[in-house]
């Protein structure tokens, strides 16, 4: 009996009970194949749920006056009400830029190129989802530096989607995936 191992899971899953031949395959109403055995891929297992919990909430924008009057008199407090409002907007707008991704077809998404941007923004959503409340300056130090090394791992974004797109020319309608890009690249410029 053949066994796989599945990456990051510590568990093995039966290819016999997941790839029965068709003369013993059975239809039933509930299915018999376990769910950690049922899709075997490269990238890590994530809970579908807690993504669920981020898109749910609501992005909530901030006008350039608004900064500017935030940024006349910095205190502690507001720096750290600052910190605090990034630490949960951020998850959230990128949770919306996932859930846009997952949206397109299968052709669009399995692309390299596109692939890789799913991933760097799977690991930033998940990075920042576990920043804890921001209390102290240096809290709030670490978080800036954590913004940092993310904003360098994603200088190669907005090249990698422009390629994705290119070579999933034919897979998609072209206003769909006018749209798509508007979203992410305005996304991207008011995260920032």
């Amino acid at each position: 009996m053949l066994t796989i191992a599945l990456p990051k899971a510590g568990r093995r899953c039966r290819l016999s009970s997941t790839l029965a031949s068709p003369t013993t395959r059975t239809t039933t109403a509930t299915p018999q194949t376990p769910p950690q055995c049922r899709h075997i891929n490269n990238s890590a297992w994530r809970a579908v749920s807690v993504l669920d919990e981020w898109v749910a909430r609501e992005a909530r924008p901030i006008s350039l006056r608004q900064l500017m009057v935030f940024g006349r008199s910095l205190t502690e407090a507001r720096l750290l009400s600052s910190a605090n409002y990034v630490r949960t907007e951020l998850p959230t707008r990128i949770a919306h830029r996932i859930r846009d991704m997952q949206q397109l077809p299968y052709g669009v998404v399995t692309n390299p190129h596109i692939s890789d941007v799913y991933e760097l923004y799977h690991n930033a959503f998940d990075t920042f989802r576990k920043v804890k409340e921001v209390k102290t300056l240096e809290e709030n130090d670490h978080l800036c530096s954590i913004i940092g090394k993310m904003l360098k791992t994603h200088l190669t974004v907005i090249p990698k989607l422009a390629m994705g797109i290119l070579e999933s020319n034919g897979h998609i309608d072209p206003a769909v995936l006018d749209h798509f890009m508007n979203t992410i690249l305005r996304s991207s410029s008011t995260s920032r």
